[in-house]
């Protein structure tokens, strides 16, 4: 099932914007074969080689 991550990346602001002691804020969203939806929160993850990451432009 493919999976999205959406987030981002704040620095000096952990645990304002972020949880404490990261400067990450992710969540996963992915659909099932039958259409069900599921989210999330990631705390740690890896992304496999070949995966697709995009990031927005300031």
């Amino acid at each position: 099932m493919p999976l999205r991550l959406v987030g981002f990346l704040v620095r000096g602001r952990e645990g304002v914007m972020t949880h404490h002691g990261t400067s990450l804020h992710v969540h996963p969203f992915a659909t099932a074969g039958n259409g069900r939806r599921t989210t999330g929160h990631v705390d740690a993850g890896n992304l496999a080689v070949g995966a697709t990451l995009r990031v927005a432009a300031r």
